[in-house]
């Protein structure tokens, strides 16, 4: 399951989400042309981008190695929050868009989260 409120998972297979990262964001080098034409564009420049990617990192790495890092076990536990509570609209329509053909206001709602 995607979103998850078990503190064991939270530290251990943390989902969060980044906002305004793509793609692009956690590549490096010529991007392929399907990734050119089909992913979703960002404001966020890419040393940005690479650097939120690496504090999120970060703090997890700490989690999972020094376990007096109440700070950074308090802040993973806020991004996964977080996400939770932007994912849940989407898992919805998820759930609501059937079998077949994607009904278009489920894509509009994806691209709009």
């Amino acid at each position: 399951m995607l979103v998850s409120t078990e503190p064991a998972v939270i530290y251990t297979k943390p989902v969060g989400l980044l906002s305004e990262v793509n793609f692009r964001h956690f590549a490096s080098g010529k991007m392929p042309v399907a990734v050119v034409e089909n992913d979703i564009h960002s404001i966020l420049p890419h040393n940005e981008g690479q650097s939120l990617i690496a504090k999120i990192c970060s703090i997890f790495m700490i989690v999972n190695t020094d376990n007096s890092m109440d700070d950074a076990k308090l802040m993973l536990s806020r991004e996964v929050s977080r996400t939770n509570d932007t994912l849940k609209p989407l898992i919805k329509s998820e759930d609501l868009e059937g079998v077949g053909d994607t009904i278009k206001w489920a894509i509009k709602t994806q691209v709009t989260l």
